[in-house]
């Protein structure tokens, strides 16, 4: 082993020790509340940490930095969505909160059962389920990559260490883990602009904003839906709502997040610029990050960087998806008795997560093409958008007929992306949205059909 390999390793084991420790002194100083869902007592700095942290995922950093080597700022319109939907969940965001405290709710699917029924609490709470296990499954993928490529591991080892590291910290802290080690997660993650800008790629390259209309209309407005759904689509925001100490701390918290996301997004579109400078050869978009290792194109000092940066988003967003699929499965599938008490609740969460992080691993060496495995994954996943909103802004009807009806409307939408993706419809960006856009009509005419009846009552 010599000693760039030796650096980065040792880099990644201290960032390893630091998030155990903060996750065993949380556990020590917090109660049973705070592992479920920290106290509802979260301010503006570990939400906002949380929130920019959680939507920069291991898949996320691979085609960032794939897009900016092969399009440069034209991805920034997936940005462009992500702050709309940022500002839709500020719309909202106050009234959910309260919502959720006077139902003792921890996740929105036990919001949507109070407010329209379980029918519907169901399908979205197995979407939930089955998009949280892809999102595991590629986090694990891409830094068992990176343990493979730095000591020649076989995937399966690499991703087995990230597992029992993440494993051990969440069973101990609980969602209060997630929290505090997103808030050092995000400041690692915000730490990658240094790469660039210490590079030896032109101040001119890194601001040349031409690619931003470089290519056609329809593929912008693509990448802008594909940002807005993502972000109203994901469920982990919601428990961010939940966990805010007020409204206040909800509005602050997603705005400056919005903020930060530009400028962690841009960085990483840079560092795709910086590669086009420091590799040869082919590349394909999905690999770029991991030939600054294979070609060893950087400083030793920035290589470790990047590398601690890659575990840190992975880490990050592995945390998040493990406690939402446990709190799902356990608040929406299973019997109340396992989730009323807290001491049988963490038990039996604890119990989910290391489950949970097994077949994440399994499923993980089965991806070939990670950037189309979360595309296909999210255009399934968007499909809550529209039932998201509808709870949001009072929309939904606490009516068993209503309730069959809006999951009869996402049964169908479902099918139709089994459809798509069979075909090979969805590896085209702009036929991503249109699961999300079949249950948009549905669910309005239901709509319109409520209004009708009512009307005739009257």
């Amino acid at each position: 082993m010599n000693t760039l390999e030796l650096t980065i390793i040792a880099a990644i084991i201290c960032y390893f020790l630091l998030i155990l420790f903060v996750s065993i002194f949380f556990r020590n100083k917090k109660s049973e509340s705070s592992f479920i869902i920290a106290d509802r007592n979260l301010g503006s700095i570990p939400i906002t940490s949380s929130l920019a942290a959680s939507f920069r995922d291991g898949s996320g950093i691979v085609a960032w930095v794939g897009f900016g080597f092969t399009i440069g700022f034209g991805s920034l319109w997936i940005m462009f969505g992500a702050l709309l939907g940022l500002c839709v969940y500020i719309g909202f965001g106050p009234k959910m909160r309260q919502a959720s405290i006077e139902h003792n709710a921890i996740t929105v699917g036990e919001l949507i059962r109070s407010a329209l029924g379980p029918v519907t609490e169901k399908f979205s709470a197995g979407l939930v389920l089955v998009f949280t296990l892809v999102i595991i499954a590629v986090q694990l993928y891409v830094a068992g990559h990176l343990f493979s490529i730095l000591l020649n591991l076989e995937l399966w080892i690499g991703m087995s260490i990230v597992a029992i590291v993440a494993g051990l910290y969440l069973i101990s802290g609980g969602f209060s883990a997630v929290i505090k080690t997103d808030i050092i997660q995000f400041v690692l993650v915000f730490s990658v602009i240094c790469i660039p800008l210490t590079s030896s790629t032109s101040s001119q390259q890194l601001l040349d904003m031409s690619s931003l209309f470089s290519f056609p209309v329809i593929d912008q407005f693509a990448l802008f839906l594909l940002g807005f759904f993502f972000v109203l689509s994901s469920t982990d925001v919601w428990q961010k709502i939940f966990s805010a100490r007020n409204d206040t701390v909800i509005k602050n918290s997603f705005s400056l997040a919005g903020a930060l996301l530009i400028v962690m997004t841009i960085s990483l579109i840079w560092l795709g610029i910086t590669a086009k400078t420091l590799l040869s050869g082919e590349i394909s978009s999905g690999q770029v990050i991991f030939e600054f290792f294979n070609q060893a194109a950087l400083t030793t000092p920035m290589l470790a960087l990047l590398a601690v940066v890659i575990m840190a988003i992975t880490m990050s967003t592995l945390d998040t998806f493990c406690y939402l699929f446990s709190s799902s499965l356990l608040k929406n599938f299973l019997n109340n008795k396992s989730s009323d008490r807290p001491t049988q609740y963490i038990k039996n969460s604890r119990m989910i997560l290391l489950l949970v992080l097994f077949t994440g691993s399994i499923m993980a060496l089965l991806i070939y093409d990670v950037i189309q495995t979360i595309l296909s994954a999210a255009s399934l996943l968007f499909i809550l958008a529209p039932v998201y909103i509808s709870l949001g802004f009072g929309w939904l009807k606490n009516s068993p007929e209503y309730d069959r009806m809006v999951g009869f409307s996402m049964l169908i939408s479902v099918v139709v992306y089994i459809v798509m993706l069979l075909r090979g419809d969805l590896e085209q960006m702009i036929l991503l949205s249109v699961p999300v856009f079949v249950n948009t009509g549905l669910l309005f005419m239901l709509f319109m059909y409520a209004r009708v009846r009512e009307y005739k009552v009257a």
